[in-house]
């Protein structure tokens, strides 16, 4: 049963699980590290890939299903706002983050992702759509404003593409989209 203080809606189309994991610019072995596998459906694609994936789960009642169904799996269980990602990937580089983050929480990943040292080499974020256009946003738009500055000063934004709410269970009550982030060099920030 999802929890939805834990902001929970879990996505099983295979087709959109697919083009998530296209997303990724990684190669079969690169350390991908992903927030909040849920009951795994990502985790099952990312794997079969051929990536060596972390998960961070917080919620302790998926961690038993996660393990059985995924034996070779890097599984920690924890509040990934509260975690060292990049002891968590065993400080491996190039390094790559990828989820169907919780809503209530996006902003906060966003800025962990982006203030790890080293940076992840892309961050592949399923989130709530009108965020996703604001991070996305040209200046003198409505939707352009401090999370938009503060985001493209640090990364390069692609909106790549929609997912309709109807793709999750239980249906949340906004549509989402798929938003990939690649930290700019230093030079440029």
């Amino acid at each position: 049963m999802p929890k939805k203080f834990l902001g929970q809606h879990f996505l099983s189309d295979p087709r959109i699980l697919g083009r998530i994991a296209d997303a990724l610019p990684a190669a079969s072995g690169s350390p991908v590290l992903e927030i909040g596998p849920g009951r795994g459906a990502l985790t099952g694609v990312l794997l079969q890939r051929g990536f060596a994936v972390t998960a961070i789960e917080r919620d302790r009642d998926l961690v038993p299903a996660l393990r059985a169904r995924f034996p070779g799996l890097s599984l920690v269980e924890g509040d990934a706002l509260r975690m060292d990602w990049l002891a968590a990937v065993a400080g491996a580089a190039p390094w790559y983050v990828i989820g169907n983050i919780p809503y209530n929480i996006t902003s906060a990943l966003i800025d962990k992702a982006l203030e790890a040292e080293p940076l992840p080499a892309s961050v592949v974020y399923l989130l709530q759509k009108e965020v996703a256009l604001r991070l996305d946003a040209k200046p003198g738009t409505r939707e352009y404003g401090a999370l938009t500055v503060g985001v493209q000063s640090a990364a390069r934004v692609e909106r790549l593409f929609p997912v309709p709410a109807g793709a999750f269970r239980p249906v949340p009550k906004v549509d989402s989209a798929v938003i990939r982030l690649t930290p700019l060099p230093p030079a440029e920030r």
